[in-house]
């Protein structure tokens, strides 16, 4: 019997090859990018046009992979590590000053630091890459030493007779020269890699203006407002313990 009997004959246009991936069928779309874009700003705006213009049929998606998967895991590398970090670090103050509130008025500086990294990438006009989260973890380790400098020669004061507001009036100004002077030797060292002088550096300009942003926000916020955090605490916390020896 002919085969024609069975069936009608039609040509189709059909790829040459039929890739699987975890027993799915997938097709694959690649592309580069245009000078001047990023990968996460593509990205971003891939996903708001098919989520406007494509309606996929019953069983079919669409998932990003090459850099962009990259980028993802290696991001949640770098927030784990942001996360450890600090988890870490609060532990050790913890135990070096033997209190818990204390180390919260170091890690204050973390967060003035932060401030300063998101500042000095939007003034400079550069996204938050993977070289910018780079640069916030190693912003994390730089700025608490200022704090800590100021915090540990402020409990030495206090521990020698002094009051609070006389302890932070004798650490604020002995303790300035060298904050100054560590905080100003960072950001000279990573000036050459934030002008981005040559091509190698021009493209990873994030790490080190996330670095002097956040030296320098934190250097001059933290000589302000961890003074002013640590005063407001420790004279309440004294105050509460007056009182509970009145009382007994």
């Amino acid at each position: 019997m002919p085969l024609a009997a069975f069936c009608t004959f039609s040509y189709h246009a059909a790829p040459l090859q039929i890739q699987h991936e975890s027993r799915n069928r997938v097709a694959r779309v690649a592309g580069n990018l245009e000078p001047g874009y990023s990968l996460v700003e593509v990205i971003s705006r891939l996903r708001a046009n098919i989520a406007q213009n494509i309606v996929f049929p019953e069983g079919y998606s669409y998932e990003f992979t090459g850099q962009q998967q990259l980028l993802s895991d290696l991001l949640g590398q770098i927030l784990m590590a942001v996360f450890l970090a600090i988890l870490f670090m609060y532990m050790i103050l913890a135990s070096l000053y033997n209190s818990f509130l204390q180390p919260f008025y170091i890690m204050l500086s973390i967060l003035l630091a932060v401030i300063g990294v998101f500042l000095a990438l939007l003034f400079v006009g550069i996204d938050l890459d993977v070289y910018g989260y780079i640069g916030l973890l190693l912003v994390l380790g730089l700025v608490a030493k200022n704090a800590i400098l100021l915090v540990d020669f402020t409990n030495r004061n206090r521990a020698k007779g002094a009051s609070i507001r006389k302890a932070l009036l004798i650490a604020g100004p002995i303790r300035l020269r060298p904050i100054l002077m560590t905080s100003f030797a960072i950001i000279f060292g990573m000036l050459p890699l934030a002008l981005g002088l040559n091509e190698g550096s021009s493209g990873r300009q994030a790490m080190p203006v996330a670095v002097i942003g956040g030296i320098l926000t934190s250097t001059f916020l933290t000589l302000l407002v961890v003074p002013i955090v640590y005063e407001w605490v420790e004279t309440r916390l004294e105050r509460r313990r007056r009182r509970k020896k009145s009382m007994g």
